[in-house]
């Protein structure tokens, strides 16, 4: 990892300050303030209101519930101010007073003899939390309810524990599964990878009876990044039978979404009439989702028109419901295969603009790199730059790190193989710019991210290439 990020600061400028070292060059800061990397979206009123009161006093603070954006709002109200600035966390020091505050509780608890009692209860509500919100997550309140877990995020995932240390399966399965579209929506997939791993070791290999969905979604959840392997293969035997059909009800329809992502998007056969209307299922967002899967099949049997105009209709139904994860998706799906590159390109910016709504790390990286891959695919080295690297092609260095760093920043600290793609991306750019030295070592770069080359067709390309220009192995 050290490596890669080495050869990434050479390749892209910057001198050697810890992390990001390649973005130095950007515009300083004043005392405080973070980089801003993504755009900020709404909240006028506030940014107006704050705006008016740092004119008139010389300290604000902001209060609130975690998650509610303070740290975030307040960076931009300073950054927009033309005087000196200086911004300072008060976390830390809340974080001291609370830590002090929870010993005191934790031991009072334990002389009364109610420390079990107390984990019992915390437990039962965060298990009702997570199960009540659940359905609103794929509703027009989403985000409302993603800000709600995120307030209570560190109390769900200590009750979750807590039902492993103490084998409370049947507590354990129903809160994972009440927060398995919470981790995806929010980007946060690997965190319910790790908690669904240290469930299934309690669990084994037998489901809990009438807890069928749930032990099904922690196994989905626990090998969802695995390759394919024999474990893998007899996990997915064992629980195909709970997969209910689309016509049958699902408690948790999620687990709708995490069957295909082992066994592949169904043909028409197997979702029934794809025409037919969304009530023909027992819930309207899994049928919507069997749509947009039916799509992905199209499209990946060669069928690239009935595909799109698959790809509008699933559009239509999930802006109906209010989702925006599964909108951000499909217009992600609808950019790919418009041909029409304007009309491509504002699909792909309403997609990323969707996902930073929703604040998913993983899905804004892999958006941005999808959104510059398009361009690269059609041979449009101007747009790539524009639109990817932003103005590279006129030396704009600076604008061009942000866009490379609002790609690269947040999958080098969540998802790697997404950073590895993005760095593949950049060293087919340089290639065509004709430094075959830096596509060769930013492949490099790409290759020590991932831990194994890429066989991805792209990367395969330009390895390729890269060799043809300078000899050797890359």
């Amino acid at each position: 990892m050290s490596a890669g990020r080495r050869i990434l600061g050479e390749e892209l400028g910057g001198g050697p300050a810890p992390g990001m070292a390649f973005t130095s060059g950007a515009a300083p800061v004043r005392s405080g303030l973070r980089a801003r990397l993504t755009s900020f979206v709404g909240r006028k009123d506030e940014t107006s209101r704050l705006g008016a009161l740092l004119g008139e006093s010389r300290l604000i603070t902001l209060v609130g519930p975690g998650g509610a954006g303070k740290t975030r709002l307040a960076g931009e109200v300073a950054a927009a101010q033309r005087g000196d600035v200086c911004f300072v966390e008060l976390a830390p020091v809340a974080d001291g007073g609370m830590e002090t505050i929870r010993a005191y509780c934790a031991e009072r608890l334990a002389e009364a003899g109610e420390t079990e009692t107390y984990h019992e209860a915390h437990a039962a509500h965060y298990v009702d939390l997570a199960t009540t919100a659940d359905p609103h997550l794929r509703s027009d309140g989403q985000l409302e309810w993603l800000r709600r877990l995120d307030d209570e995020r560190d109390d769900l995932h200590a009750a979750l524990r807590w039902t492993v240390d103490t084998g409370r399966i049947e507590q354990g399965l129903r809160l994972l599964a009440g927060l398995a579209m919470y981790w995806w929506a929010r980007g946060r997939r690997s965190e319910g990878e790790g908690l669904a791993a240290d469930l299934l070791g309690v669990i084994g290999p037998s489901p809990v009876e009438g807890l069928e969905e749930e032990y099904a979604i922690c196994v989905l959840l626990a090998f969802s990044s695995e390759s394919r392997s024999p474990e893998t293969s007899a996990r997915l035997e064992a629980v195909a039978p709970f997969i209910p059909s689309i016509d049958q009800p699902y408690r948790y329809p999620f687990l709708g979404m995490l069957w295909p992502l082992f066994t592949g998007p169904a043909d028409s056969g197997a979702i029934g009439v794809p025409d037919g209307p969304v009530q023909a299922a027992a819930d309207p967002w899994l049928w919507t989702l069997a749509r947009f899967g039916y799509g992905y099949y199209l499209l990946h049997s060669g069928d690239a028109g009935t595909a799109e105009r698959s790809f509008e209709d699933v559009l239509k139904l999930f802006r109906s419901l209010g989702d925006r994860w599964g909108t951000a998706l499909t217009l992600a799906e609808l950019a790919d295969v418009r041909e029409d590159r304007a009309a491509s390109r504002a699909l792909a910016d309403e997609a990323l603009r969707l996902a930073e709504e929703l604040e998913s790390v993983e899905d804004i990286a892999e958006l941005v790199y999808r959104r510059a891959q398009g361009s690269v695919r059609d041979g449009d080295l101007e747009t790539a730059h524009a639109g990817y690297l932003s103005a590279a092609s006129s030396g704009d260095r600076a604008e061009a790190r942000g866009w490379y760093v609002k790609a690269l920043e947040p999958a080098l600290r969540r998802y790697l193989p997404v950073a590895g793609s993005v760095v593949e991306a950049l060293a087919e750019i340089t290639l065509l710019e004709g430094d075959a030295g830096g596509a060769a070592r930013l492949l490099g770069a790409a290759t020590t991210l991932r831990g194994t080359a890429s066989a991805h067709p792209d990367a395969v390309r330009v390895t390729a290439a890269v060799r043809a220009r300078i000899g050797g192995t890359v």
